[in-house]
């Protein structure tokens, strides 16, 4: 089966990252997808780099949205796609084959699908999610790669993202998520993305407010044992930052020929 993807990508002021973005997307060697690029009125040359790089694959929309999430939830109403994926202004496949690759393995209709994601910065490999998906619950969604993650589009449009989140919406929309019962759900265990370090969920000076909205969901959800599983989830992504070097080179060195093509 020939699935559709719709693939959303959020974007505001980074002239500096999105033809990267844009061209990993265009140069998938699977065709059935549509590319939605959601720009929040920018000012610094990012919105003249998406016009001069249009294609029949791409939906443009440029509006002020209130904020990450809105934007994204804007994304899924206009998804015509049977699955919808993620990919941020400076994230990037893996290779060309990802989508690929991803449609092969939606073989039982599954609800949701996710896979493992690489951190990059200035060509360093920084850290690695790759976590298997034995005993997943609403418990331990922090097993998931949210950038990673392939969901129905029917689904995605009933659970949606709460927007009184700024940074932390991902965490609370994970645990609604695997709260639903009987959902058909695979891990592929290959990876899918490099996401560029620095964004709003991983850069430093949005470390407070995240914390903060991590640990309200964790409580609105679980009550006082959700500090708990806060901490259990800290201590999870601990592993990632753990890596062997061999493999650290070899994702560095793919990145680096991936990098070249997508900047030619």
């Amino acid at each position: 089966m020939k699935n559709k993807f719709s693939i959303i990508t959020v974007v505001k002021n980074d002239k500096n990252n999105i033809l990267t973005t844009l061209n990993s997307v265009k140069n998938q060697n699977y065709s059935n997808y549509e590319h939605l690029v959601l720009d929040g009125n920018s000012n610094d040359g990012t919105s003249s780099i998406i016009k001069n790089n249009l294609s029949k694959k791409i939906k443009y929309f440029r509006q002020k949205d209130k904020n990450l999430y809105n934007a994204i939830n804007k994304g899924i109403s206009k998804s015509k796609g049977d699955y919808v994926m993620l990919l941020h202004s400076g994230d990037l496949f893996y290779n060309s084959k990802v989508i690929k690759n991803i449609n092969m393995s939606l073989c039982k209709n599954e609800d949701f699908l996710y896979g493992n994601l690489i951190y990059y910065k200035n060509f360093i490999i920084n850290r690695i999610w790759e976590f298997s998906s034995k005993n997943l619950n609403h418990y331990n969604t922090s097993k998931i790669a949210h950038p990673t993650l392939i969901v129905k589009t029917t689904l995605l449009k009933k659970v949606k993202y709460n927007e009184k989140y700024k940074i932390s919406s991902d965490t609370d929309f994970l645990i609604r998520l695997l709260k639903i019962k009987k959902l058909k759900y695979k891990k592929l265990n290959k990876y899918f993305v490099y996401m560029l370090s620095g964004g709003l969920s991983t850069s430093l000076n949005n470390s407070l407010q995240k914390i903060k909205e991590d640990i309200a969901i964790y409580i609105n959800h679980f009550n006082y044992r959700g500090i708990f599983i806060y901490f259990y989830k800290l201590l999870i992504k601990l592993k990632g930052f753990f890596i062997d070097k061999n493999k650290t080179n070899k994702l560095r060195l793919n990145l680096i020929k991936e990098l070249k093509i997508l900047q030619k």
